[in-house]
């Protein structure tokens, strides 16, 4: 069986060894994933996507993609049903005009 075994290397990175204040002064995506996961209100993760609107502003994709993942945390979290995040940050422009 060992020779059906992977011989793969990899790096294991515990989000929940780095404080918010460490997170905070990192200027990374990676950072910001893990903020949100361990964001204990609602004001801290508007804070976050206020964050991540500025720094995806010139990545529409990305910007889907996270607004995607958002809802999807915010789903997994009882307390938090109802946020999702605003238009401004999913780039929904299906309002306009009506």
């Amino acid at each position: 069986m060992g020779q059906f075994k992977p011989h793969l290397k990899y790096l294991l990175i515990d989000e929940n060894a780095y404080s918010d204040a460490e997170l905070a002064s990192l200027t990374n995506l990676v950072a910001a994933v893990f903020r949100f996961e361990q964001a204990q209100s609602p004001a801290t993760m508007e804070g976050l996507i206020s964050l991540l609107i500025d720094w995806l502003a010139d990545r529409p994709d990305l910007r889907r993609m996270f607004s995607l993942w958002i809802r999807a945390t915010l789903m997994r979290k009882p307390n938090y049903g109802i946020f999702t995040p605003s238009r401004r940050f999913t780039g929904d422009k299906s309002h306009v005009g009506r």
